[in-house]
């Protein structure tokens, strides 16, 4: 499975190929949820293929185009100066408002569903939201700077366990 070559040409492309296979799946879960179901053992297997289509479609699709951008970004496919205006975006309030309410629904479908059919995932908005936000986590996570490249330029002391001195003690065995 290969993304054309012209998503990499613009990194909106990419981030836009990316959220539209997360929302296509949404959307595709949120569709067969809505959909009344006759008492047809045909319907409940043409619902699973959808299930699935709609899986390995959308959420397969967009993790695939989620580990392309991460790649592009870590290896400076563009200019910094893109890639930072992404960054600012999904470090921005609003992206944190759009991942918080796509959490608290796939929070509010678990007990939901819980309450009232006794299985975690059986609410219509659990996976709609679940697939919403795995999509923006990817996304805002592609565009995360690699640790160590802070203001200061090294990793944390706490990263680096040879700066640690070895432990002793005088007092060992004794209460």
């Amino acid at each position: 499975m290969d993304i054309p070559q012209s998503l990499y040409r613009s990194l909106d492309r990419l981030v836009a190929f990316t959220l539209s296979c997360g929302a296509i799946s949404a959307v595709g879960f949120a569709l067969i949820y809505s959909i009344p179901r006759p008492a047809s053992k045909l319907t409940f297997w043409t619902e699973v293929a959808c299930v699935a289509v709609l899986f390995f479609g959308g959420v397969v699709m967009m993790f695939f185009a989620a580990s392309r951008l991460r790649d592009a970004v870590q290896n400076g496919r563009w200019s910094s100066e893109a890639v930072d205006e992404w960054r600012s975006r999904t470090s921005s309030s609003w992206w944190h408002v759009l991942m918080g309410v796509a959490f608290l629904t796939m929070l509010f479908g678990v007990f939901a569903s819980l309450r009232h059919h006794g299985s975690m995932s059986g609410h219509p908005f659990y996976w709609p939201s679940f697939v919403a936000a795995q999509t923006l986590l990817q996304v805002s996570a592609a565009f995360r700077k690699p640790a160590g490249s802070g203001s200061f330029g090294s990793p944390p002391v706490w990263r680096n366990w040879q700066n640690f001195a070895k432990l002793k003690s005088d007092h060992w065995g004794k209460h």
